[in-house]
């Protein structure tokens, strides 16, 4: 089956809508983009404590170390068993990746 970008960044976008959270837990990255979108969308974004990723996301990911996950499990406590916490990335992301922009 074949597909043109837009059609998986579509899906991308409407998959990651849908999601408790987006774990980018890269150990090195050129910007950014998932937790961008994600962020976008309201999610709530859990990233590993590199530059990349705090040039993009600010204040508003939950940052872990790389290779730490008794941190990653932490964080995913808080955004699953937090309502304020999840509610608090929600508004805060949006506000975030609006300072971005394909044009």
């Amino acid at each position: 089956l074949k597909r043109t970008p837009p059609d998986w960044a579509h899906y991308f976008a409407w998959t990651v809508a849908r999601a408790t959270a987006l774990l980018a837990l890269s150990r090195a990255e050129g910007f950014g983009i998932a937790p961008l979108e994600a962020m976008r969308a309201g999610t709530p974004v859990i990233a590993s404590d590199i530059p990349p990723f705090h040039e993009v996301g600010g204040e508003v990911p939950l940052f872990v170390p790389v290779d730490d996950s008794d941190a990653v499990a932490r964080e995913m406590g808080r955004v699953v068993g937090d309502a304020s916490v999840r509610e608090r990335l929600a508004a805060t992301g949006p506000v975030r990746a609006a300072a971005y922009s394909w044009d």
